[in-house]
């Protein structure tokens, strides 16, 4: 069933209302008018099953050059900003596409080729993947390294010819199947006075007869995947960044995708769902609380359009947008709708993209010791 998104999307939300500046209105107009439209409304049914294929609209956007706004014209971009990125995932939120192909793609390996890659490698795959013809998995996570990073084992092996040599197993990868390429952390020379040594950084050809995938048993609805790769050639042209010095590019890379945006547009439906069933005042605060938290989304995009990313606001902006989100799944499940899909898939919110325990770490130190009376 397609979602109504009539009463939605042509009215830009309050964030923007009051924040937006007149080119942000009119890029969130004009996104509207598109997913409005009679094509668009097609795709957008076929895109809405936890583990369907929307690739079909990535291309209608693309076309548009509403997929990736960020990125520079010559790549397929309009050269706006990471305010019109955030829209395209509250949009998608908004009419119920699933949004982790896109947020892997666009949001992750997009932002880090456009940041660290050669000129060759931007011109290779920035087209493809603004147009939607080319989509992008991220192969970090193993058993043993997932919130921490410097666990990872999987090596690379100089080739005979050029490149590395791949081996290892990558797991909780998600939408792997849909995506032609992977950006795969692994690890070559490490220093042994130096744990941030060693970790290399490159696109793999998911094709390659080395790679191999498994769907993995998990509560959501949304399938993920281990990925084995045996001896799997990544070119020296595919790297990122320079061998064993991609520790700062791989650890920042995760704030890419912490928007929050994703987490708020679940809640927001989900709350949706969730009238004449919940008692009203506890209904009313929590989208209160909600709301708050979109504006403070679209301000960190803001401030990285202004002066750059910070990775603390992106780790707050996420813990608040995932402990909203569970917020809201567990007051579903106090109304007594079981089978409602927020019911599983809350357990992982406060996981995925960094569990929340380590981002309160992360933020609570970088605060200066002057904020709190020079007590830390």
């Amino acid at each position: 069933m397609v979602t109504d998104t009539r009463k939605h999307i042509l009215t830009p939300p309050l964030a923007i209302e009051l924040a937006g500046e007149r080119r942000h209105l009119e890029f969130w107009r004009e996104l509207g008018q598109f997913l409005e439209s009679t094509e668009a409304v097609d795709l957008i049914s076929l895109g809405q099953d936890p583990n369907a294929d929307p690739r079909a609209l990535y291309r209608a956007m693309g076309e548009q050059r509403l997929l990736a706004p960020w990125f520079p014209l010559e790549f397929g971009g309009r050269a706006l900003g990471q305010i019109e990125a955030v829209m395209v995932l509250n949009a998608l939120g908004m009419v119920s596409v699933v949004d982790t192909l896109y947020v892997t793609s666009l949001q992750v390996v997009g932002n880090v080729l456009l940041d660290h890659a050669s000129a060759q490698l931007q011109q290779e795959f920035l087209p493809e993947l603004a147009s939607g013809r080319l989509s992008a998995s991220v192969l970090y996570s193993e058993k043993g390294a997932g919130s921490d990073l410097l666990g990872i084992r999987t090596r690379g092996e100089k080739a005979d010819s050029d490149g590395w040599l791949v081996s290892g197993e990558k797991c909780w990868s998600a939408r792997t199947p849909l995506a032609s390429h992977a950006l795969c952390a692994f690890q070559t020379e490490k220093s042994p006075s130096n744990p941030y040594s060693g970790f290399t950084l490159g696109l793999i050809d998911l094709s390659d007869p080395g790679v191999a995938l498994q769907e993995e048993p998990t509560l959501s609805d949304e399938a993920f995947y281990r990925v084995s790769l045996d001896k799997v050639l990544i070119p020296s042209a595919r790297m990122v960044g320079g061998t064993g010095e991609a520790w700062p590019i791989i650890s920042s890379s995760i704030s890419y995708e912490r928007t929050g945006m994703d987490y708020l547009t679940r809640a927001t439906r989900w709350l949706d769902s969730a009238d004449g069933f919940v008692d009203t005042n506890r209904l009313q605060r929590l989208r209160d609380r909600i709301a708050a938290a979109y504006f403070l989304a679209y301000r960190t995009a803001d401030e990285v359009d202004r002066g750059g990313r910070d990775d603390r606001d992106a780790a707050l902006v996420k813990l608040v947008a995932s402990e909203l989100a569970q917020e809201s799944a567990y007051l579903i499940a106090e109304a007594g709708l079981a089978a409602h899909p927020a019911i599983l898939e809350a357990p992982g919110l406060t996981i995925s993209a960094g569990p929340s325990e380590m981002l309160v770490d992360m933020i609570a130190n970088q605060i200066p010791e002057s904020a709190v009376g020079g007590t830390l």
